[in-house]
């Protein structure tokens, strides 16, 4: 299986923070990880290093073969926009676009043409297309995290990155997301790395990661 993630001696420390050490690290194309630690234990951290959206101190974090530190700003967004999905704990909607414009907007971000068509699709496909013209002040919080989910998905991600999906959500809402999340990934042949303190995921997702906040503990390969 061709490598898709590749973190080797990464070493990373906020602010006023201790460092947190990520052990050598693959997955593969194809995979669904889940990434479990207590809040606080580097799951976000682990999901923007991932993303190019912070550098280590130490260590390299490759992706699709690419070693963030060697790309500029642009290719990195580039890259990121391409060929990776993102659904961060906060929705990120642009409060002044509808739902729609928000689709055609991670379209053109990335270089790509906006795809009406594709737009329709995959918002039927979350079941939201009836709120593709809402403004995101308008949304519930379900149909929010849906629009998200629909703009991390919208450019065929081969690898999707979802930060904390199932928080706050009973147990029928938590099945259904994590569900879908899977289902998306498969249809689309991507990567899945879902980062959770939600033990409700286990059963869906085929290995699994878990952080300390000093490190992490790997499942024998």
């Amino acid at each position: 299986m061709t490598g898709v993630i590749e973190l080797n001696g990464v070493g990373f420390r906020h602010p006023g923070g201790t460092e947190i050490a990520f052990p050598d690290w693959r997955v593969a194309s194809g995979e669904q990880w889940h990434v479990s630690a207590p809040s606080g234990c580097g799951k976000s951290t682990l999901l923007h290093l991932v993303a190019g959206l912070l550098t280590p101190q130490r260590g390299s974090v490759s992706v699709f073969g690419a070693d963030w530190r060697t790309l500029s700003g642009a290719k990195r967004d580039r890259l990121r926009g391409r060929r990776i999905g993102i659904v961060f704990q906060r929705h990120h909607l642009v409060p002044a676009l509808t739902v729609a414009q928000n689709l055609a907007l991670a379209r053109s971000l990335a270089g790509l043409p906006v795809d009406p068509e594709r737009a329709n699709r995959v918002l039927r496909r979350l079941d939201i297309e009836h709120r593709a013209g809402a403004r995101p002040e308008t949304l519930s919080g379900g149909e929010a995290q849906r629009a998200a989910l629909a703009r991390a998905v919208i450019n065929g991600p081969e690898l999707l990155l979802a930060d904390e999906p199932t928080t706050a959500l009973d147990d029928p809402r938590c099945e259904q997301v994590v569900e879908l999340l899977c289902e998306l990934a498969w249809e689309q042949g991507a990567t899945l790395v879902v980062a959770s303190h939600d033990r409700r995921l286990e059963p869906h997702l085929e290995r699994r990661l878990t952080l300390t906040g000093e490190g992490v503990e790997a499942p024998p390969a």
